[in-house]
């Protein structure tokens, strides 16, 4: 007993798990009775890092593919935004072209009355 950290150094059984050792050797560990649980090792310490690592990557891949997704729809939608007022633009200008015409055979009709 640690009395002045307040820790049992305790062990378990079976270990490894894997077969690393021999059967029934059993690995000693601390355990923290305020907390009710063993503290971690150093291998599970880094085991438990890596294995964030891992998820935090996978995470960041997810991300940048629905980035990815997201800029192709943006450029998409301004694909569309832009051939619409392209198509908006002509239909302007062949409206005004053919109210040009009116005005002028208008005026043609006119000039015919007054004549």
């Amino acid at each position: 007993y640690g009395a002045s950290l307040g820790l049992y150094l305790c062990h378990e059984e079976p270990w490894p798990p894997e077969g690393w050792r021999p059967e029934g050797m059993a690995r000693v560990r601390w355990y923290d009775p305020a907390a009710g649980k063993y503290l971690e090792t150093p291998l599970e310490i880094a085991q438990q890092a890596e294995a964030d690592a891992r998820q935090a990557a996978a995470e960041a891949q997810r991300e940048a593919a629905e980035a990815q997704r997201a800029a192709a729809e943006a450029q998409q939608e301004t694909a569309e935004a832009q051939q619409e007022a392209a198509e908006a633009r002509k239909a302007a200008a062949e409206a005004r072209q053919a109210a040009e015409s009116r005005i002028a055979e208008l005026k043609a009709r006119i000039r015919e009355l007054t004549s």
